[in-house]
């Protein structure tokens, strides 16, 4: 088997999107719920925790990809985090949420405010497009 990788950006003149939706527990207080990811809902693991992604090996080695960023808060002072397969964590005291990993499609991770500041939640993961096939 052979595979090849191509990479995208906002930049090129192709874009594939892959839409992978969960659903996050419901929690009370001003706490977001974490996102889900790919195989599990957020919130699983611990409360405004991302959800897992999926583990693939179509490159040779098992790698967890689409996982789910995790939830912000408004007065907490600890970072949640991300699920794995990229998922991002949340900021620590008036952060913005931490970025999904490259060419793994995490979400991004909420922010945690503290005070009337504005912040904002980490940005989604780029993608990753695979392709395999038989010599």
């Amino acid at each position: 088997m052979q595979a090849a990788w191509f990479r995208w950006s906002a930049s090129c003149s192709f874009k594939l999107s892959l839409a992978i939706s969960g659903s996050a527990k419901s929690i009370s207080g001003t706490a977001g719920g974490g996102g889900g990811g790919a195989s599990e809902a957020g919130g699983t693991d611990a409360i405004r925790a991302g959800g897992d992604g999926v583990s693939s090996s179509i490159t040779g080695s098992a790698v967890f990809r689409a996982g789910g960023g995790s939830g912000g808060d408004y007065g907490s002072t600890d970072s949640v985090p991300g699920g794995d397969g990229g998922g991002g964590a949340s900021g620590g005291t008036n952060e913005n949420g931490f970025a999904g990993t490259a060419n793994t499609g995490g979400g991004g991770g909420g922010s945690n405010v503290n005070s009337n500041t504005t912040r904002s939640g980490g940005d989604g993961g780029s993608g990753i497009v695979i392709v395999r096939w038989r010599a």
